[in-house]
């Protein structure tokens, strides 16, 4: 690791489409933005983890656990276009800085998995972006459109982001499939310009943001762990943590 400092933030938004109010949602009497911010500081290359939000039901109770809270405006449309914000606006963040965007439904997130990823961005100087996927092994998570499926390069950059099974079987039928993860570090200098950039096809066609940086010809580099804990998508996503949660105390 480099004398970089590594800033987490954390985008947490009230009204999601398919689970509104998930930020909030108690897990065994914790709440999911709790658990997600907690699992951060147990990362031990976190200098400093800060929640972004519009909202003043979650700034509230971010407050009430002792969390940073940035509030960002409402017209931020995306998670990194609110974790861009925090950065443009906090000139010291856009210095000898690794900003690290961790989704807020991740709330059994292993903090070596922040590790690895920062780790691969300072590897790879010429990725303005590293993210993190893990190997899928059952079939129905290959048809499932909550979970992005990523093709890479044989160097380990992204080929492509997909809600749909890719790559296509024809022949071979030991062609891994992998789940991308939703975590992200950047270069500071990158993240404000992507997030300047226009929205793209892809994006659009998929509802996927990293798409974006690959339509733009961004290189986004990719780390590979081995077991990926469960977030939070929809309300049955709940049920699966607090088994996966439960097994760690049986």
């Amino acid at each position: 690791m480099s004398s970089e400092s590594v800033v987490v933030v954390i985008p947490a938004r009230y009204h999601s489409s398919r689970f509104p109010g998930k930020s909030l949602e108690l897990i065994g009497g914790v709440s999911l933005l709790q658990r997600t911010y907690q699992q951060v500081l147990l990362s031990p290359v976190v200098t400093k983890c800060v929640i972004a939000t519009d909202d003043s039901r979650i700034c509230d109770h971010a407050h009430s656990f002792d969390a940073q809270v940035v509030m960002t405006p409402l017209e931020c449309e995306t998670g990194t276009d609110r974790v861009a914000w925090v950065v443009e606006q906090d000139p010291e963040l856009q210095k000898n800085t690794i900003i690290v965007n961790v989704q807020g439904d991740e709330p059994c997130l292993n903090p070596k998995t922040i590790d690895s990823v920062v780790e691969r961005l300072q590897t790879m100087p010429k990725a303005g972006i590293a993210t993190a996927v893990s190997p899928i092994h059952d079939e129905k998570d290959v048809e499932n459109p909550n979970i992005v499926k990523c093709v890479q390069t044989a160097s380990g950059t992204a080929l492509y982001f997909s809600r749909q099974p890719i790559p296509y079987k024809k022949a071979d039928k030991s062609t891994p499939y992998y789940r991308h993860i939703g975590i992200y570090a950047f270069r500071p200098n990158y993240l404000l310009e992507y997030s300047n950039l226009p929205r793209s096809c892809l994006q659009e066609s998929e509802d996927l943001e990293m798409l974006k940086a690959l339509e733009h010809g961004g290189t986004i580099a990719v780390t590979q762990i081995e077991r990926h804990a469960p977030e939070v998508n929809t309300p049955e996503d709940i049920i699966e943590v607090e088994k996966w949660i439960q097994s760690f105390y049986s």
